[in-house]
């Protein structure tokens, strides 16, 4: 019989030291149906959170999948969130490997899960590791003089960085955050030299890409030269639309979903100026937001925008 489960929110209050201020921590167990019906009637006669705590202490859960078949894609054991090989060839750096080394690569990794906004490292950190985007996306910021969080670049999947700072020895020149839920593969500084060495395609690729990011980096300061606070936001649009974006019969639909300040940080201004920017074109329909809360860049967006 197929197991049903529930999530059990237990909300706990932390004292803070003052004493002057109470949080909220909500905590969830995960139990079946016979634990859940359980739980409803014991309930009552015990606390019900260490009578979840127990519950879930004493059960054995189930496998979550079941024995993976022959020839089936191969997945990491043993790793928050467990990926299938398919998400590693999709790496832009890797996509001239063979099946074995990509392979080889694969089981090389060290798998990690990241919730949105977790934080991935810190600018000056000591970094060993190359960061492949095997779902979801991060942001890379700087803070300014006057603490203000400035975006560098956003990374989605397929993407990877912390190369530079590996190649040159030095720390970590940014900030790296998740910008929404997100499965890193971290391959270590000796297997990537590895990689490189015996691979002359992936050196070449590696090549073209830093190439691709300092044409990137200059465009980005031709964007805050630009004094208009609109024709600074198109800019961006297009910018992000060529380097993630899908083209429709109304246009291009950009892929990358940054919010209003992630915008802001973009291009240097605030989020209300944006938000004003969008609205403006939302009303004029040279703009549009998909079902997935997604910008669409409509065709009359692009007639008055420079171009790049």
């Amino acid at each position: 019989m197929p197991y049903l489960f529930y999530n059990i929110h237990i909300m706990r209050q932390r004292q803070r030291l003052s004493g002057t201020d109470k949080r909220s921590k909500s905590i969830i167990v995960r139990v079946n149906d016979t634990e859940y019906e359980a739980i409803k009637r014991n309930a009552g006669a015990s606390n019900i959170a260490s009578y979840v705590r127990t519950a879930a202490m004493e059960k054995k859960a189930p496998p979550e999948t079941a024995p993976q078949e022959k020839n089936a894609p191969a997945i990491i054991s043993g790793t928050p969130g467990r990926v299938s090989v398919d998400a590693l060839r999709n790496i832009e750096l890797l996509a001239a490997l063979s099946d074995d080394t990509i392979m080889a690569v694969f089981h090389k990794l060290k798998v990690r899960r990241y919730r949105k906004n977790d934080l991935v490292f810190l600018q000056e950190d000591s970094n060993n590791y190359v960061y492949f985007i095997l779902n979801g996306s991060v942001k890379v910021t700087q803070l300014s003089e006057d603490g203000k969080e400035i975006i560098i670049a956003i990374h989605q999947a397929g993407s990877f960085f912390g190369e530079m700072s590996l190649i040159d020895g030095t720390t970590v020149s940014a900030n790296v955050y998740s910008a929404e839920s997100s499965v890193i593969g971290l391959l270590s500084g000796e297997d990537f030299y590895s990689l490189l060495y015996g691979n002359r395609e992936v050196l070449q690729s590696l090549l073209k890409i830093l190439c691709r990011r300092i044409r990137s980096s200059n465009d980005k300061i031709e964007i805050l030269n630009t004094g208009n606070a609109s024709q600074r936001i198109k800019i961006m649009l297009i910018l992000m639309s060529k380097k993630n974006g899908t083209e429709t019969a109304k246009g291009i639909l950009l892929n990358t979903r940054a919010t209003h300040q992630d915008i802001a940080n973009l291009t240097g201004l605030t989020r209300e100026t944006v938000t004003r920017a969008i609205n403006k074109w939302l009303k004029h329909g040279d703009i549009s937001i998909s079902d997935r809360k997604a910008i669409h860049l409509n065709h009359s967006f692009f007639t008055t925008s420079p171009t790049l």
